[in-house]
């Protein structure tokens, strides 16, 4: 019995591996400044110093936020500038090359595990840890649901456009370097970005 338990989690493994896309998403309202200071984006166990919770399907049911060991990310750039928009904020990038196995499809664990996906429309990629900031790529600036620029983290610790807080602590503008998209939708720029 045992066996086929650790056969079942090893292909599962296998299986969430190879499905884990190059590159999931995530809205955020904080600002690139705020995420660098901490390291990228910490689970609330860590940032509460207290052990995770690993419960997938409690984190996906929004439990035991205190303890949640995980980093909600999606696959879907639309569904995560969907949380991004609910205020003004941020779509971060994230490349998932430098540890690939911390990020679990919820969609085929649910299927492996018999369980009910409860949040099948999120398209979500779960990390199992925090998501360091040299794995973040770039961002998208979200203001009154539009984007408004876009930066790469390579700029950004050059002295780009977020580097500092603003009095706000959501960064500052002001000259910016950033690449201004006006008129264009985020889907259209993506496409022409990755061909």
């Amino acid at each position: 019995m045992l066996f086929h338990s650790f056969f079942a989690l090893f292909s599962l493994f296998l299986c969430a591996l190879a499905t884990v896309p190059a590159t999931v998403y995530r809205g955020d309202s904080r600002s690139p400044a705020d995420l660098k200071k901490v390291n990228g984006f910490q689970t609330y166990a860590a940032t509460n110093n207290v052990n995770p919770n690993l419960d997938l399907i409690v984190h996906c049911q929004g439990g035991h936020d205190d303890d949640d060991g995980y980093v909600s990310t999606s696959k879907s750039y639309k569904v995560a500038s969907n949380f991004g928009r609910k205020k003004d904020g941020y779509v971060y990038y994230i490349d998932t090359s430098h540890s690939p196995s911390q990020y679990i499809d919820v969609a085929a664990w649910c299927k492996a595990n018999s369980e009910k996906n409860p949040i099948p429309k999120e398209q979500e990629f779960s990390s199992k840890a925090g998501i360091p900031w040299s794995s973040i790529v770039k961002w998208d600036k979200i203001e009154k649901g539009k984007v408004v620029s876009s930066e790469t983290r390579i700029a950004f610790d050059a002295g780009g456009t977020n580097s500092r807080p603003s009095s706000s602590g959501k960064g500052s503008t002001k000259g910016s370097r950033a690449i201004q998209i006006r008129g264009a939708t985020r889907e259209k720029i993506t496409d022409l970005e990755y061909q």
